[in-house]
């Protein structure tokens, strides 16, 4: 997802190393990305990103 247009990123593959927006062609390190974009995330998000339901 991008942080500054909130477009969703649908073909980012796992050895991308760096977030190209294609809508408004934003563009960052992957990982500093990703950590922006869970230090602005809700806290509910958060802590269900590694919960497991049964």
């Amino acid at each position: 997802m991008c942080r500054m247009c909130d477009v969703k990123h649908e073909s980012l593959k796992l050895d991308d190393r760096v977030f190209s927006c294609p809508n408004c062609g934003h563009t960052e390190d992957r990982d500093v990305h990703a950590a922006k974009n869970l230090a602005g995330a809700p806290e509910e998000i958060c802590s269900r990103a590694g919960s497991v339901r049964n």
